[in-house]
Protein backbone atom coordinates (compact mmCIF):
# COMPACT_ATOMS: atom_id res chain seq x y z
CA UNK A 1 0.00 0.00 0.00
CA UNK A 2 1.24 3.46 -0.29
CA UNK A 3 2.57 5.79 1.78
CA UNK A 4 0.58 8.72 0.64
CA UNK A 5 -0.62 11.20 2.94
CA UNK A 6 -4.31 9.53 3.11
CA UNK A 7 -4.49 7.17 6.45
CA UNK A 8 -3.35 3.89 5.92
CA UNK A 9 -5.55 1.53 7.50
CA UNK A 10 -3.57 -1.60 6.90
CA UNK A 11 -1.20 -0.48 9.59
CA UNK A 12 -3.85 0.68 12.13
CA UNK A 13 -4.69 -2.26 11.88
CA UNK A 14 -1.38 -3.85 12.56
CA UNK A 15 -0.51 -1.15 15.03
CA UNK A 16 -3.67 -2.06 17.06
CA UNK A 17 -2.48 -5.59 17.42
CA UNK A 18 0.82 -4.80 18.57
CA UNK A 19 -0.49 -2.10 20.63
CA UNK A 20 -2.78 -4.75 22.83
CA UNK A 21 0.17 -7.41 23.15
CA UNK A 22 2.17 -4.79 24.46
CA UNK A 23 0.31 -3.68 27.16
CA UNK A 24 -0.91 -6.92 27.48
CA UNK A 25 2.48 -8.07 28.17
CA UNK A 26 3.37 -5.05 30.27
CA UNK A 27 0.42 -6.34 32.38
CA UNK A 28 0.97 -9.99 32.55
CA UNK A 29 4.94 -8.54 33.74
CA UNK A 30 3.07 -6.19 36.94
CA UNK A 31 0.62 -8.88 38.09
CA UNK A 32 3.94 -11.20 38.05
CA UNK A 33 2.60 -13.81 36.25
CA UNK A 34 5.20 -14.55 32.89
CA UNK A 35 5.44 -18.22 33.90
CA UNK A 36 2.28 -18.99 31.99
CA UNK A 37 2.06 -20.39 28.62
CA UNK A 38 -0.20 -17.14 27.22
CA UNK A 39 2.64 -15.19 28.01
CA UNK A 40 5.04 -17.59 25.73
CA UNK A 41 2.50 -17.61 23.52
CA UNK A 42 3.26 -13.53 22.79
CA UNK A 43 6.36 -14.12 21.15
CA UNK A 44 4.79 -14.82 17.86
CA UNK A 45 5.09 -11.07 18.02
CA UNK A 46 8.04 -10.66 18.60
CA UNK A 47 9.20 -8.07 16.10
CA UNK A 48 6.80 -5.38 17.88
CA UNK A 49 9.94 -2.97 18.90
CA UNK A 50 11.21 -3.53 15.26
CA UNK A 51 7.98 -2.95 13.46
CA UNK A 52 7.65 0.68 15.09
CA UNK A 53 10.93 1.26 13.87
CA UNK A 54 10.34 0.05 10.40
CA UNK A 55 6.69 1.88 9.86
CA UNK A 56 8.54 4.72 10.50
CA UNK A 57 10.61 4.42 7.86
CA UNK A 58 8.13 3.96 5.86
CA UNK A 59 7.47 7.40 5.82
CA UNK A 60 10.66 9.01 5.71
CA UNK A 61 11.05 11.82 4.11
CA UNK A 62 14.23 13.59 3.80
CA UNK A 63 14.28 17.04 5.67
CA UNK A 64 16.83 20.31 6.49
CA UNK A 65 18.38 18.82 9.57
CA UNK A 66 17.19 21.82 11.69
CA UNK A 67 13.30 20.84 10.88
CA UNK A 68 13.97 17.04 11.74
CA UNK A 69 15.62 17.46 15.11
CA UNK A 70 12.61 20.49 15.93
CA UNK A 71 10.08 18.12 14.79
CA UNK A 72 11.84 15.62 16.74
CA UNK A 73 12.05 17.29 20.14
CA UNK A 74 8.61 18.47 19.83
CA UNK A 75 6.89 15.01 19.44
CA UNK A 76 8.97 12.68 20.74
CA UNK A 77 11.85 14.60 23.49
CA UNK A 78 8.74 17.08 24.71
CA UNK A 79 6.46 13.92 25.51
CA UNK A 80 8.89 11.55 27.04
CA UNK A 81 10.16 14.22 28.96
CA UNK A 82 6.68 14.99 30.17
CA UNK A 83 5.34 11.46 30.72
CA UNK A 84 8.66 10.87 32.36
CA UNK A 85 8.20 13.49 34.88
CA UNK A 86 4.39 12.44 35.13
CA UNK A 87 5.69 8.99 36.22
CA UNK A 88 8.48 9.83 38.50
CA UNK A 89 6.16 11.72 40.38
CA UNK A 90 3.72 9.26 40.93
CA UNK A 91 6.96 7.03 42.65
CA UNK A 92 7.62 10.05 44.73
CA UNK A 93 4.14 10.16 46.03
CA UNK A 94 4.30 6.30 46.75
CA UNK A 95 7.98 6.81 48.28
CA UNK A 96 7.20 9.42 50.48
CA UNK A 97 3.99 7.44 51.63
CA UNK A 98 6.30 4.25 52.20
CA UNK A 99 9.35 6.75 54.18
CA UNK A 100 12.58 6.12 54.16
CA UNK A 101 13.86 6.71 50.88
CA UNK A 102 17.02 9.28 50.73
CA UNK A 103 16.45 12.61 48.36
CA UNK A 104 19.00 10.99 45.90
CA UNK A 105 15.85 8.67 44.93
CA UNK A 106 14.05 11.92 44.19
CA UNK A 107 16.16 14.01 42.24
CA UNK A 108 19.46 11.78 41.09
CA UNK A 109 17.62 8.70 39.96
CA UNK A 110 15.84 9.38 37.10
CA UNK A 111 18.16 11.71 35.84
CA UNK A 112 20.62 8.52 35.89
CA UNK A 113 18.09 6.33 34.34
CA UNK A 114 17.41 8.67 31.85
CA UNK A 115 21.41 9.19 30.48
CA UNK A 116 22.00 5.15 30.95
CA UNK A 117 18.95 3.67 29.66
CA UNK A 118 16.79 6.47 27.82
CA UNK A 119 13.93 5.96 30.50
CA UNK A 120 13.01 5.29 33.61
CA UNK A 121 10.99 3.34 36.15
CA UNK A 122 8.36 5.65 36.38
CA UNK A 123 7.41 5.24 32.45
CA UNK A 124 9.89 2.33 31.61
CA UNK A 125 8.95 1.75 27.73
CA UNK A 126 9.62 5.19 26.77
CA UNK A 127 13.21 4.46 25.78
CA UNK A 128 11.93 4.19 22.14
CA UNK A 129 11.14 7.75 22.01
CA UNK A 130 15.17 8.54 22.21
CA UNK A 131 16.09 5.96 20.00
CA UNK A 132 13.83 7.00 17.50
CA UNK A 133 14.36 10.34 17.49
CA UNK A 134 18.25 9.58 17.01
CA UNK A 135 17.16 7.24 14.33
CA UNK A 136 15.75 9.97 12.54
CA UNK A 137 18.26 12.51 12.65
CA UNK A 138 21.00 9.96 11.61
CA UNK A 139 19.26 8.65 8.72
CA UNK A 140 18.28 11.99 7.60
CA UNK A 141 22.13 12.90 8.00
CA UNK A 142 23.62 9.45 6.56
CA UNK A 143 20.89 9.50 3.18
CA UNK A 144 22.42 12.76 1.79
CA UNK A 145 25.66 10.78 1.15
CA UNK A 146 24.91 7.13 1.10
CA UNK A 147 22.53 4.86 -0.70
CA UNK A 148 19.85 2.94 1.78
CA UNK A 149 21.91 -0.21 0.98
CA UNK A 150 25.37 1.05 2.23
CA UNK A 151 23.16 2.45 5.11
CA UNK A 152 21.61 -0.95 5.81
CA UNK A 153 25.02 -2.86 5.49
CA UNK A 154 26.97 -0.39 8.26
CA UNK A 155 23.77 -0.44 10.58
CA UNK A 156 23.74 -4.22 10.46
CA UNK A 157 27.34 -4.52 10.94
CA UNK A 158 27.32 -1.45 13.77
CA UNK A 159 24.58 -3.14 15.65
CA UNK A 160 26.28 -6.68 15.75
CA UNK A 161 29.34 -4.90 16.89
CA UNK A 162 27.43 -3.36 20.12
CA UNK A 163 25.71 -6.62 20.53
CA UNK A 164 29.30 -8.83 20.61
CA UNK A 165 31.35 -6.25 22.01
CA UNK A 166 28.99 -6.17 25.16
CA UNK A 167 28.36 -2.25 24.65
CA UNK A 168 25.86 -1.87 27.26
CA UNK A 169 25.27 0.92 28.87
CA UNK A 170 23.96 3.64 27.65
CA UNK A 171 20.82 1.36 26.26
CA UNK A 172 19.77 3.68 23.63
CA UNK A 173 23.46 3.09 21.71
CA UNK A 174 22.53 -0.01 20.86
CA UNK A 175 18.76 0.05 20.09
CA UNK A 176 18.88 3.32 18.35
CA UNK A 177 21.81 1.48 15.72
CA UNK A 178 19.04 -1.52 15.81
CA UNK A 179 16.40 0.68 15.06
CA UNK A 180 18.70 2.62 12.23
CA UNK A 181 18.45 -0.77 10.70
CA UNK A 182 15.16 -1.58 10.90
CA UNK A 183 13.96 1.92 10.02
CA UNK A 184 16.27 1.82 7.01
CA UNK A 185 14.46 -1.47 5.84
CA UNK A 186 11.23 0.29 6.24
CA UNK A 187 12.20 2.72 4.25
CA UNK A 188 13.60 0.10 1.11
CA UNK A 189 10.36 -1.94 1.39
CA UNK A 190 7.67 0.10 2.21
CA UNK A 191 6.25 -1.25 -1.33
CA UNK A 192 7.84 -3.50 -2.11
CA UNK A 193 7.07 -5.34 1.13
CA UNK A 194 3.59 -6.09 -0.71
CA UNK A 195 4.79 -8.05 -3.85
CA UNK A 196 3.27 -11.63 -3.41
CA UNK A 197 6.65 -13.19 -3.47
CA UNK A 198 8.46 -11.13 -1.08
CA UNK A 199 5.97 -11.75 1.15
CA UNK A 200 5.90 -15.21 0.91
CA UNK A 201 9.35 -15.57 1.45
CA UNK A 202 9.19 -13.43 4.46
CA UNK A 203 6.32 -15.91 5.88
CA UNK A 204 8.42 -18.70 5.37
CA UNK A 205 11.58 -17.05 7.01
CA UNK A 206 9.20 -16.18 9.64
CA UNK A 207 8.31 -19.66 10.12
CA UNK A 208 11.59 -21.01 10.06
CA UNK A 209 12.76 -18.35 12.75
CA UNK A 210 9.65 -19.35 15.27
CA UNK A 211 9.75 -23.26 14.96
CA UNK A 212 13.43 -23.82 14.17
CA UNK A 213 15.53 -21.19 15.39
CA UNK A 214 13.53 -19.03 17.70
CA UNK A 215 15.92 -15.93 18.83
CA UNK A 216 13.95 -13.05 20.75
CA UNK A 217 16.14 -9.59 21.89
CA UNK A 218 14.37 -6.93 24.47
CA UNK A 219 15.49 -4.22 22.12
CA UNK A 220 15.89 -1.46 24.96
CA UNK A 221 18.73 -3.01 26.49
CA UNK A 222 20.09 -5.48 23.70
CA UNK A 223 20.15 -8.08 25.90
CA UNK A 224 19.48 -11.33 23.88
CA UNK A 225 16.82 -14.08 25.38
CA UNK A 226 17.27 -16.81 23.25
CA UNK A 227 18.40 -17.91 19.77
CA UNK A 228 21.18 -15.55 17.77
CA UNK A 229 21.37 -12.14 17.56
CA UNK A 230 21.71 -12.10 13.69
CA UNK A 231 18.72 -14.45 13.33
CA UNK A 232 16.61 -12.23 15.59
CA UNK A 233 17.31 -9.35 12.75
CA UNK A 234 16.47 -11.18 9.92
CA UNK A 235 13.00 -12.98 11.56
CA UNK A 236 12.26 -9.22 12.74
CA UNK A 237 12.34 -8.06 9.41
CA UNK A 238 10.49 -11.07 8.40
CA UNK A 239 7.71 -10.75 10.95
CA UNK A 240 6.95 -6.81 9.92
CA UNK A 241 6.62 -7.79 6.22
CA UNK A 242 4.00 -10.89 7.16
CA UNK A 243 2.06 -8.35 9.61
CA UNK A 244 1.80 -6.01 7.42
CA UNK A 245 0.89 -8.12 4.40
CA UNK A 246 -1.56 -10.07 6.15
CA UNK A 247 -3.49 -7.17 7.60
CA UNK A 248 -3.88 -5.17 4.21
CA UNK A 249 -5.00 -8.93 2.50
CA UNK A 250 -7.03 -9.52 5.70
CA UNK A 251 -9.10 -6.25 5.33
CA UNK A 252 -9.45 -6.86 1.52
CA UNK A 253 -10.81 -10.23 2.45
CA UNK A 254 -12.94 -9.07 4.65
CA UNK A 255 -14.46 -6.33 2.73
CA UNK A 256 -15.37 -8.63 -0.35
CA UNK A 257 -17.05 -10.86 2.17
CA UNK A 258 -19.14 -7.82 3.74
CA UNK A 259 -20.12 -7.25 0.22
CA UNK A 260 -21.06 -10.90 -0.84
CA UNK A 261 -22.81 -11.76 2.70
CA UNK A 262 -24.78 -8.97 4.66
CA UNK A 263 -24.98 -10.25 7.95
CA UNK A 264 -20.89 -10.73 8.39
CA UNK A 265 -21.09 -6.91 8.30
CA UNK A 266 -21.25 -7.49 11.96
CA UNK A 267 -17.93 -9.21 12.37
CA UNK A 268 -16.07 -6.27 11.14
CA UNK A 269 -16.86 -4.41 14.60
CA UNK A 270 -13.97 -6.36 15.65
CA UNK A 271 -11.12 -5.35 13.43
CA UNK A 272 -12.40 -1.55 13.45
CA UNK A 273 -12.12 -1.72 17.25
CA UNK A 274 -8.26 -2.89 16.40
CA UNK A 275 -7.64 -0.23 13.99
CA UNK A 276 -9.27 2.55 16.30
CA UNK A 277 -6.65 0.79 19.02
CA UNK A 278 -3.36 1.76 16.63
CA UNK A 279 -5.11 4.86 15.54
CA UNK A 280 -4.62 6.22 19.40
CA UNK A 281 -1.41 4.06 19.76
CA UNK A 282 0.08 7.28 20.84
CA UNK A 283 -2.30 8.03 23.85
CA UNK A 284 -1.82 4.19 24.52
CA UNK A 285 1.50 3.87 24.95
CA UNK A 286 2.50 7.11 26.67
CA UNK A 287 -0.16 6.36 29.57
CA UNK A 288 -0.58 2.93 29.84
CA UNK A 289 2.52 2.56 31.89
CA UNK A 290 1.39 4.87 34.46
CA UNK A 291 -1.75 3.69 35.44
CA UNK A 292 -0.40 -0.24 35.20
CA UNK A 293 2.45 0.97 37.59
CA UNK A 294 -0.58 3.51 39.83
CA UNK A 295 -2.87 -0.30 40.26
CA UNK A 296 0.31 -1.98 41.53
CA UNK A 297 1.83 0.80 43.73
CA UNK A 298 -0.96 1.76 45.69
CA UNK A 299 -3.21 -2.03 45.31
CA UNK A 300 -0.89 -4.49 45.05
CA UNK A 301 -0.03 -4.82 48.89
CA UNK A 302 -3.96 -5.00 49.91
CA UNK A 303 -4.03 -7.42 52.07
CA UNK A 304 -6.40 -9.63 49.30
CA UNK A 305 -3.32 -9.95 46.62
CA UNK A 306 -0.49 -10.54 48.99
CA UNK A 307 1.05 -12.67 46.56
CA UNK A 308 -1.87 -14.60 45.76
CA UNK A 309 -4.97 -14.36 43.65
CA UNK A 310 -2.34 -12.57 40.70
CA UNK A 311 -5.15 -13.60 37.75
CA UNK A 312 -7.75 -11.31 39.99
CA UNK A 313 -4.87 -8.56 39.86
CA UNK A 314 -4.12 -9.08 36.40
CA UNK A 315 -7.72 -8.43 35.32
CA UNK A 316 -8.46 -5.69 37.45
CA UNK A 317 -5.17 -3.87 36.16
CA UNK A 318 -6.35 -4.17 33.05
CA UNK A 319 -9.37 -2.79 33.87
CA UNK A 320 -8.50 -0.21 35.18
CA UNK A 321 -5.82 0.85 32.56
CA UNK A 322 -8.41 0.53 30.35
CA UNK A 323 -10.63 2.96 31.93
CA UNK A 324 -7.73 5.24 33.00
CA UNK A 325 -7.36 5.50 28.91
CA UNK A 326 -10.56 5.66 27.72
CA UNK A 327 -10.76 9.03 30.10
CA UNK A 328 -7.47 10.21 28.78
CA UNK A 329 -8.73 9.25 25.05
CA UNK A 330 -12.20 11.07 25.83
CA UNK A 331 -9.77 14.64 27.09
CA UNK A 332 -7.35 14.45 24.49
CA UNK A 333 -8.12 17.39 23.05
CA UNK A 334 -7.89 19.45 26.09
CA UNK A 335 -4.71 22.03 27.05
CA UNK A 336 -3.25 19.43 29.29
CA UNK A 337 -3.42 16.21 27.73
CA UNK A 338 -2.31 18.14 24.31
CA UNK A 339 1.00 19.71 26.26
CA UNK A 340 1.58 16.12 27.76
CA UNK A 341 1.40 14.27 24.20
CA UNK A 342 1.84 17.26 21.85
Amino acid sequence: MSTSSRRDITLDLACGILIIRMVLKHALQWAQVTHYDFYEWMNIFFFIMPWFFFKSGMFFKSKPAQIVASTGLKHLIVPLLTMTFVGHLIICVNDIIEGGHPMTDYWFKPLYEIICFGSTEGNLALWFLLSLFGVRILYNMFSADLNPISILFLTMIGSLAIFHFHLVIPYYLGSTMAGLFFFTMGNMLKDRQYNKWLWTASFLVYLIHMFFIPSFVDMRSGTLLEGYYEVWMIGSVAGCITLNGACRWGIIFAKRMAERYHQIRMLSFIPRSIMAIGESSLIIYLFHWIFLMSFSLFLYDLPYFNGKHRWEYFTLSCIFTVVGLFVVYQYRNSKVIKFLTR
